[in-house]
């Protein structure tokens, strides 16, 4: 089926339409046409009911079955052009006039949450955002250019779901387009050969309940129309971006980036690195040593954010007087009889040992014992979101004991957490009063996904 390029934009209606029509991909219910009231009609006596009346009745539905089969068929149909009419933008995006740039891929929004289904409050979903800049290569003079496309995953050969692109969000007070270019394209600044714009791209939020999915692949189809001077009105594919649906949850990121910084009255960059991301945050550690998540509007990317292996286990870090080996982390709904409320709540379970390892004391005496009485843990299940230890869990990890020297003893910590949350860092105080964090990412918890 051969598809013109208008089907992508919002601002052409015909896709959604038709989609609407067959009820599939579309976020919102139905909408469909009041129908007119029909005319009251007597109630027929006994003596007026025809014996042809269920033959009516089947010949009726007969009728309105080959409806539905003629519908469905129609949307099995218009999913395939779709999926193909993706994998045919991307073979154009490399015979177009522009030249497409990006600084900043990510997804941000938020999923549903809370212990009772019924009573969790409304979310938008997720939205993905691309910013960066787009360089005219073309002959002609443009005097508009308006910015579409969409978010689209992919689940199957035929089984996809799309949002298009943010259009315009108003208020009582203003009205302002999202996806739009930084420097406004119009007759008294007319784009020209060789000239660099930037741009802020968004797609609509998808429906929250594809949290819980996990798509063969995400991408944003970022599309431009224009009116020149010479070719008048064209549509573009200009550039296809993967998003990593794994930043939902959490993913490990392992690569450099620059990060933006104020320098008296202008912007300059830094290089700093990633170690992971989740939604609208990123975990840095900056030139002087300090690590901190910031906003992914302050990061300068070039290309896709690289998606890393977790933590590989056992991590061992040292203080002057103990051994800390974390063997392990996992999600479970229950430890020792101890059950969350609600299905959004759950538990990380970290499994550790501590070693007393002390310095010889002086003319060879034996050192004191070790008390782990001082110990305290902290779980980062968020960006800057800090669990405490679950008191009501029994079976942890027995902290009253004493060690001798180059004894050891092993347990488990179990934290809390939310079913969208998969815990970064582990932060363990030891007994002589040294803090360390230690990375505990594990892509095998969160979340307790329904859809594969």
């Amino acid at each position: 089926m051969t598809r013109h390029w208008t089907v992508v934009f919002h601002f052409s209606l015909s896709l959604a339409v038709g989609v609407l029509a067959c009820g599939g991909q579309s976020d919102g219910p139905s909408e469909q046409p009041p129908q007119p009231t029909p005319a009251p009609q007597p109630s027929p006596g006994p003596q007026e009911v025809s014996p042809q009346q269920p033959v009516a009745e089947e010949d009726e539905c007969e009728v309105r079955e080959e409806c539905e089969s003629s519908c469905a068929t129609k949307c099995a149909a218009e999913e395939r052009d779709r999926t193909g009419f993706f994998d045919e933008q991307k073979t154009k995006v490399t015979e177009i006039p522009f030249k497409m740039r990006s600084e900043r891929i990510y997804l941000k929004g938020e999923c549903h949450s809370g212990p009772v289904p019924e009573q969790r409050r409304a979310v938008e979903g997720i939205a993905s955002v691309i910013e960066g800049t787009l360089t005219y290569t073309g002959n002609d003079v443009l005097y508009r250019a308006f910015l579409g496309g969409e978010m689209f995953l992919r689940f199957g050969p035929d089984q996809y779901r799309e949002v298009f692109a943010a259009e315009e969000s108003r208020s009582f007070w203003s009205r302002r387009l999202v996806s739009r270019f930084l420097r406004e394209v119009r007759g008294e600044d007319p784009w020209r050969n060789g000239e660099t714009r930037s741009f802020h791209w968004e797609s609509r939020s998808i429906d929250p309940v594809f949290c819980e999915t996990r798509p063969e692949n995400a991408q944003s189809l970022i599309a431009l129309v224009t009116y020149g001077v010479l070719e008048g009105r064209s549509e573009h594919p200009v550039g296809f971006v993967n998003l990593p649906w794994d930043e939902v949850v959490g993913m490990a990121v392992n690569q450099q980036v620059a990060i933006k910084v104020r320098s008296g009255s202008t912007w300059t960059t830094e290089p700093a690195q990633a170690h992971f991301s989740k939604l609208d945050r990123l975990l840095v550690t900056r030139v002087s040593g300090k690590t901190e998540w910031v906003r992914r509007e302050d990061v300068v990317q070039t290309g896709d954010l690289g998606k890393a292996a977790g933590t590989t286990f056992p991590a061992v870090f040292s203080t002057a007087e103990w051994r800390i080996t974390v063997t392990g982390i996992s999600g479970v709904r229950d430890f020792g009889g101890y059950v969350p409320r609600g299905e959004d709540e759950l538990l990380a379970v970290v499994d550790l040992q501590f070693e007393y390892v002390p310095s010889p004391g002086d003319e060879g005496e034996a050192p004191s014992p070790g008390e782990l009485r001082g110990s305290a843990f902290r779980l980062e299940t968020s960006p800057g979101r800090w669990a405490q230890p679950v008191r009501d869990a029994p079976g942890q990890i027995d902290l009253s004991a004493e060690l001798n020297a180059g004894s050891s003893v092993s347990g488990k910590v179990v934290f809390p957490r939310r079913r969208f949350e998969r815990p970064f860092r582990l932060e363990v105080k030891t007994p002589d009063r040294q803090t360390t964090l230690v990375n505990v990412f594990s892509y095998a918890i969160g979340p307790e996904r329904m859809v594969p």
